[in-house]
């Protein structure tokens, strides 16, 4: 890997949008973006394409958010990339390592998936009713 103060940019690979657009704000014009998924993606069920091999191969910065997100797909995509990007290595943030892991949203994309909630409609977890 070359030293990142010599390059004019720095490019980064970002799992999902959010982290690219983090890079984005902080890095100004001094990084090159990309983003393996975009906003409508389940970012569970992505693949290793050359194309993003490719765009992989080439980052100083991998972020993603680890936590078991990116299982199916990111590990495939490192070990083809080359050794800049692997994990333990400078250039390779798993931000799930350094942010405690909520998985509240989950749990309740779960029931709303289960038809729990009574069906939707912006009902509260564990009913809609007052005390009594």
């Amino acid at each position: 890997m070359t030293s990142l103060t010599a390059q004019a940019e720095i490019n980064v690979f970002a799992c999902e949008p959010e982290w690219a657009a983090l890079a984005q704000e902080l890095g100004g014009d001094k990084v090159q973006t990309f983003s393996a998924t975009h906003a409508k993606q389940n970012p569970h069920f992505i693949r290793a394409r050359p194309s993003l091999i490719a765009k992989a191969r080439r980052a100083d910065l991998i972020i993603c958010s680890g936590a078991g997100l990116e299982v199916g797909w990111l590990p495939i995509l490192v070990q083809k990339a080359g050794a800049a990007v692997q994990p333990g290595a400078v250039g390779h943030l798993m931000t799930s390592e350094y942010v405690p892991v909520s998985y509240t949203h989950l749990r309740a994309h779960e029931t709303r998936e289960e038809g729990g909630w009574g069906g939707g409609g912006g009902e509260k977890e564990g009913g809609g009713g007052g005390g009594g």
